[in-house]
């Protein structure tokens, strides 16, 4: 009997550790689920605004009489343009102390 009591009070002690730390780990779950969840949709919702954006260029290219790829923000030069990456911080103060 008294086996059987100890044996209890030991579970009892796991429990009292276990589940408060579970209880934890389960709040951070829920927590960065959350986040992960409004930056999804914040990613969404700038996916959809540029499509949209895209579409209302195309409609109005369309209504101009221009063909698609003319010479406005999605012709080749432009997409060069904005897809060229700006140089380094550490490369334009290399350049500026040469030129200076």
């Amino acid at each position: 009997m008294l086996r059987l009591i100890n044996g209890n009070n030991q579970e009892s002690q796991t429990a009292n550790v276990v589940k408060p730390l579970t209880r934890t780990l389960v709040k951070g779950y829920v927590l960065a689920a959350d986040g992960l969840s409004r930056l999804t949709a914040e990613a969404r919702e700038t996916l959809t605004d540029l499509y949209a954006e895209a579409q209302a260029e195309r409609q109005h290219a369309a209504a101009a009489g221009e063909p698609a790829g003319s010479a406005g923000e999605g012709s080749p030069k432009h997409r060069a343009a904005a897809t060229a990456r700006p140089r380094s911080r550490r490369a334009s103060a290399a350049t500026a102390s040469t030129e200076g």
